[in-house]
């Protein structure tokens, strides 16, 4: 004969909730229009949800759902039923429960609560150094815990309770959730260097499911810089995505986004370390959402790449009147924005789509020895061959280092390549 094995669950004498706290939202109700020659005539103008005695308001058309009751908003509050979504920045407030349900006294017990993440563990509540000594029949010990979520991804909260029973025996059990922390935003920098000037765009979308409002976005740089904020000026508005409660206060619909501009300086114009320095500050982002709850979400370290901008070279200004087949003088700017003296050359580069215009002359031509922050100028003679909307460019500036490795047979040149420096139009004769 088979022997039938059945699993006991062990039932406990105390009993644990965990409620996560959030704010409540607007009661939505699908509206009831007609029109007035409609049999309700203007019966409908007056909200369900309107206070007693309420009457149709003259000069408002019976059944249009002028108001908010028009939209399906109610003036009721409605609490969530499900745990809903948790963002990135916001306050993760819960409600936690411990019950004694029996008849009987239980005596020190104690509450852990942790939360886990994927990089580490927070300690949110812990009582264990400080029993509660007894706990009597149908007594609970309730708590409110925050905490700011300053990582995404899967978290997962866990609550442990130990106590004795009336008979001496020592128990515990534990309990887990899990839940997803999401994103609300997209924050895309690009960092312009223009000498020791640093100018930071970052680009602000919303993710989420519903509407924020964006309350302060602001820079924190290094020590070494002092921020400005190029944003003063009012916010440009569109109907369809973004308008300004106020001068500091944007709303931001979903998948919405706003541009945002900051400029750097150092404190110390020579400074050395601000040259060098590929770490600028972070951006820090705080916003609402539709119900007023608060968040607030810091950026990694924003980094700018060195290196390439050692050397740069910019054109001047270009004739206005070019003609196929005419020669045409450039001015070009060398700068150097490095931190050690170099003697660059400037050759051209074929290729890369600047068939249309060559450069007249010599293909190498020396710059000179630049000193750190040093400019020079060269004159360049353009020739057309091709009409219509052509590039200017395909140049390099080759710079060989000043001490190469012992025992290198060969000194490769470091190259900085401009292949797209400008636009025109060239006009067939």
């Amino acid at each position: 004969a088979s022997i039938c094995i059945m699993e006991v669950k062990e039932v406990h004498s105390l009993t644990l909730k965990v409620m996560r706290l959030s704010k409540p939202v607007f009661q939505l109700a699908p509206p009831v229009l007609c029109e007035p020659e409609d049999i309700p005539g203007d019966v409908l103008a007056i909200s369900p949800f309107a206070p007693a005695g309420s009457t149709v308001v003259p000069g408002v058309k019976p059944g249009t759902g002028i108001g908010t009751d028009g939209f399906g908003l109610t003036s009721f509050l409605q609490l969530p039923n499900s745990f809903g979504i948790l963002y990135l920045g916001e306050t993760f407030t819960i409600y936690i429960s411990v019950n004694n349900n029996t008849l009987l006294d239980v005596k020190n017990v104690s509450l852990r609560v942790e939360l886990q993440t994927a990089t580490q563990r927070i300690r949110l509540f812990d009582n264990s150094e400080t029993p509660i000594s007894t706990f009597g029949p149908n007594e609970s010990n309730d708590h409110v815990l925050h905490h700011e979520v300053k990582e995404g991804g899967v978290n997962i909260l866990s609550c442990a309770v130990t106590y004795t029973k009336n008979d001496g025996e020592k128990k515990n059990f534990r309990k887990f959730f899990k839940f997803q922390v999401m994103n609300p935003f997209t924050i895309m920098p690009k960092i312009h260097t223009l000498q020791n000037t640093v100018f930071l765009e970052a680009l602000v979308e919303n993710i989420t499911q519903s509407p924020i409002f964006l309350e302060s976005i602001r820079v924190e740089p290094l020590d070494i810089f002092t921020c400005t904020d190029l944003n003063s000026a009012p916010p440009v508005t569109t109907p369809d995505s973004i308008f300004s409660l106020s001068r500091d206060i944007v709303y931001l619909k979903p998948n919405a986004s706003r541009l945002y501009l900051y400029k750097l300086t150092p404190k110390e114009p020579d400074s050395v370390d601000a040259k060098n320095t590929n770490v600028i500050g972070r951006l820090e982002v705080i916003w609402r959402s539709a119900m007023g709850e608060v968040g607030r979400l810091q950026t990694v370290p924003l980094q700018r790449k060195l290196g390439q901008d050692d050397l740069d070279l910019t054109l001047g200004t270009l004739p206005s009147h070019i003609v196929l087949e005419q020669p045409f003088a450039v001015q070009c700017f060398v700068t150097n924005k490095g931190t050690k003296p170099v003697s660059p050359l400037l050759c051209v580069v074929k290729g890369h789509g600047h068939d249309g215009i060559h450069v007249n002359g010599h293909q190498v031509k020396e710059v000179g020895m630049l000193a750190p922050g040093a400019q020079t100028t060269l004159q360049l003679e353009m020739f057309p061959v091709k009409p219509g909307m052509q590039k200017v460019g395909g140049l390099a500036l080759h710079v060989f280092d000043q001490n190469p490795p012992s025992g290198s047979t060969q000194h490769l040149p470091r190259a900085y390549n401009f292949h797209n420096l400008a636009d025109v139009f060239v006009q067939s004769g």
